[in-house]
């Protein structure tokens, strides 16, 4: 390309003061007419094409073709010390190995008498041109350049596309130096704006100018006779551009006659023959390939071939993941740029390979995949197809071995990245890296990730919200049943057939299960609702509706039993009008409750069950009868009497269990010398006692849990941790302290 040379006018110019006036200087934007006519946008704003070549006039000169890269390695400028010399290089026809750069050939530096070789690009032995001595040039043939150079008043220009860092169009600033970007030398110009923000902008990079000069500053002089007019010749010599990946096919004679003049020979390169590589710079016909990061060389570029697309494939297998790629021509059906589809299967016709692809969002095409027509995909992810590159770990994340596609840096030593890792920008980005595609060691170069445009990913990612797709064959692991007929109706009297444990799995993926639940499963309840999936609403008698799993409930032949608490039920309220004692009752109805799950709704069953505690408490008092009796007789004779007045007033307080064993022991016996009569009322104090500390559940072990808020001490530590409410009180319990009675 020859867009972004600087120029003047030149040899054949005809159009007046169209440029601005002589030596004002322009930026050639763009070619027509095959390389016979440019187009130059001058500093001053204005535009025209102007000839190379056509009717065989030269209307231009080129002032410096720095801006295409062009260098000429290992020469040093033997006044200012540049190295290497960048734009047009002077070469002293007189001194032995005496060069300048076009600054200080322009100011006059070294003998004026002496004519120089002028070199227009890297090259040992090309021709070059001999113009005569400075001093026999005419004052006028010396001209000052003028425009954009450091001093010059500036504003926006034509390719300007920064938004308002000027402060706003029609605003102006000072160019206070040229600068080089990436292999673009004096390409950019580092401007100060009135506004006080400083910025760089494009003085021909890539053919480009976002200014123009309003007040145009001079840039030193030069010698119009000894500038190279722009012609035909001299355009466009590259059949390549930075960043192409190319493989040399040509044997290693014939690689050879190339070479000279064109960097030279090395018995090394013989080993890069048939390998792909990628073009670091570009020379006039010369190409810089790197291969990894210790080998690049210079080549002439008509040993090389540029690498096609069908070299740069993978084997198509389901599993896949793909998005859009060069060719799309398909809208959204993928559902968007950066969205992900999952290749299915693989198919070939009379027109070619093309694949079945179901993109994330569920829709299904099918694409090209044929190296005749079109590439309509590319592969982000080969993992899940089973892509794997064993021993080989990635430095970033260190997960190995490493699936998908392996990345490998060209510049560092046995550096690997995984996919994430590489798209994720981990590592240095101005590296170029190899690409594995599959173990089998093929590779390709790509380019430095720097300033690249990224495409975010979309799809079935961590956090994506799913449903069943098209190969589902999972069953019920989503939770959605496949409908079947409801055995409950509106209004059907149902309760739950199971334990709280089984209630607890039965409930997943149904409306799930919270602790308050569990006082409702003996209940009777009354379907109010039947969801799609023939999940149960169950109300009960307080009002409160619970969500069901409908394998867990039974029809109840009638709701008279509805309730809230195994206490709450005709059969325990008709043993209360007998006249039973509460408690008695109330502990035998909770203990039946939490050891089965059930209430009494006969009351026959109740009473029996009742009597049959009564029973059992009597032949624990005859025990505890003759117990206390033995011990009295080994009580010592120095023991103080109790007053039995005292015992029987702890007796009557509201925490009976505060009374310890150890205090009824020594106030019983101490007793000893009571009459048989006053033994009996000591056993039944005692038994009384040793009851009110026994948990009111299990009845088996002593109450060790306080209850917070109400402070009930009714529990065992067992018990208490299947309670959510106290069974005196129906409080609701916050916390549990375990008590030590002293």
């Amino acid at each position: 390309m020859v867009t972004g040379l600087r120029v003047a006018r030149g040899p054949n110019w005809i159009y007046g003061n169209d440029d601005g006036g002589e030596g004002h200087v322009g930026t050639v934007t763009d070619v027509h007419d095959g390389h016979k006519k440019v187009t130059v946008l001058w500093d001053d704003g204005s535009e025209n094409n102007y000839r190379t070549g056509q009717d065989d006039a030269f209307d231009l000169c080129v002032l410096d073709c720095a801006q295409l890269d062009i260098q000429h390695f290992s020469v040093t400028c033997d006044e200012c010390r540049e190295m290497p010399i960048k734009g047009l290089r002077w070469k002293c026809a007189v001194c032995p190995d005496f060069d300048l750069c076009s600054a200080c050939y322009n100011q006059d530096k070294h003998d004026t008498s002496h004519p120089f070789f002028r070199f227009e690009y890297f090259a040992r032995t090309r021709e070059n041109v001999k113009v005569p001595p400075r001093n026999t040039e005419s004052p006028t043939d010396k001209i000052k350049a003028m425009g954009m150079f450091p001093g010059a008043k500036v504003s926006r220009g034509k390719h300007w596309t920064w938004t308002d860092q000027d402060g706003g169009d029609g605003q102006t600033g000072l160019v206070q130096k040229l600068r080089d970007f990436k292999s673009r030398f004096r390409s950019i110009a580092e401007v100060i704006w009135s506004n006080g923000s400083c910025n760089e902008y494009r003085l021909g990079y890539c053919g480009q100018v976002d200014l123009k000069c309003i007040e145009a500053a001079g840039g030193g002089y030069y010698y119009r006779n000894h500038l190279p007019v722009l012609r035909k010749c001299k355009l466009s010599p590259q059949k390549f551009k930075i960043g192409d990946t190319v493989k040399c096919v040509v044997g290693v004679d014939k690689l050879k006659k190339l070479q000279e003049d064109h960097g030279g020979w090395n018995e090394c390169m013989e080993m890069n023959i048939n390998q792909t590589g990628i073009i670091e710079k570009l020379h006039y016909d010369q190409i810089q390939v790197k291969y990894d990061a210790s080998t690049e060389w210079w080549f002439n570029q008509d040993a090389f071939k540029k690498v096609s697309n069908d070299e740069d494939t993978v084997t198509i297998v389901p599993g896949l993941r793909v998005v859009r790629g060069p060719d799309w021509a398909w809208g959204n059906q993928d559902g968007g740029e950066g969205h992900l589809g999952t290749v299915v299967v693989e198919r070939s016709g009379s027109c070619g390979k093309w694949i079945s692809v179901i993109w994330d969002n569920g829709s299904e095409n099918c694409y090209t995949a044929d190296t005749k027509s079109a590439y309509d995909l590319c592969v982000l992810d080969s993992g899940p197809s089973g892509v794997k590159h064993e021993g080989i770990q990635c430095d970033c994340c260190l997960v190995c071995p490493l699936m998908g596609t392996r990345w490998k840096c060209t510049s560092c030593f046995d550096f690997d990245l995984c996919s994430s890792c590489y798209h994720g920008n981990q590592h240095d980005v101005t590296h170029p890296f190899w690409r594995y595609d599959h173990p089998d060691g093929r590779r390709f170069l790509v380019t430095s990730r720097i300033n690249k445009r990224q495409i975010e990913s979309k799809g079935i990612f961590q956090d994506a919200k799913v449903v069943r797709g098209k190969h589902w064959e999972w069953n019920t692991q989503d939770g959605k049943r496949e409908t079947t007929p409801c055995l409950f109706e509106l209004d059907d009297a149902v309760s739950c057939m199971f334990s709280v444990e089984q209630m607890k799995l039965l409930q997943r993926s149904h409306g799930g299960w919270t602790d308050a639940m569990s006082q409702y499963i003996p209940q009777n309840g009354k379907v109010v609702e039947i969801d799609g999936d023939g999940d149960v609403r169950v109300e009960y008698v307080d009002g409160i509706k619970w969500t069901f799993n409908p394998e867990s409930l039974c029809k109840s032949k009638e709701l008279k039993n509805f309730t809230r608490s195994p206490m709450d039920s005709e059969a325990v309220r008709t043993i209360l009008d007998l006249g039973f004692d509460r408690d008695l009752v109330q502990k035998v109805v909770w203990r039946t409750f939490f050891t089965s799950q059930t209430y009494f709704s006969e009351t026959e069953l109740l009473l029996n069950t009742i009597l049959d505690e009564t029973n059992t408490q009597n032949t624990h008092a005859d025990t505890c009868t003759l117990n206390l009796r033995t011990d009295s007789e080994h009580s010592t004779s120095s023991e103080s009497n109790l007053d039995s007045n005292h015992l029987a007033a702890t007796n009557s307080s509201p925490c009976p269990a505060s009374l310890t064993p150890a205090s009824a022991t020594t106030t019983v016996s101490k007793e000893s010398t009571a009459t048989p009569d006053d033994d009996q009322t000591l056993a039944d104090k005692y038994r009384q006692l040793m009851e009110e500390r026994q948990c009111k559940i299990c009845m088996e072990v002593d109450a060790r849990m306080t209850f917070v808020p109400c402070g009930h001490l009714v529990s065992c530590e067992v018990c208490s941790s299947q309670l959510k409410q106290c069974p005196m009180c129906r409080t609701d319990i916050e916390k549990v302290v375990k008590t030590y009675l002293v």
